[in-house]
């Protein structure tokens, strides 16, 4: 598998695309509820300067680590 991926984020869609992905998975019961508001207060943390965009990113991408491989996939 192949992946590219681009700077999206009020660039080429308006919108936090790791928001959108995190409330599309709790909208379908994937993530807990409230899942977005977590990765909420890591944006608000990351803009004012108390973690940095590695801490964020694996903010993002930390609720999928239950996940094994092929469950992801």
């Amino acid at each position: 598998m192949k992946l590219a991926l681009f700077d999206l984020d009020h660039t080429l869609i308006a919108f936090d695309s790791t928001m959108a992905w995190t409330r599309f998975l709790a909208d379908r019961s994937i993530l807990p509820q409230g899942a977005d508001a977590v990765y909420l207060n890591c944006c608000r943390r990351y803009v004012a300067g108390s973690i940095d965009i590695r801490q964020l990113l694996l903010a993002g991408i930390a609720p999928l680590a239950r996940f094994a491989l092929p469950e992801l996939r």
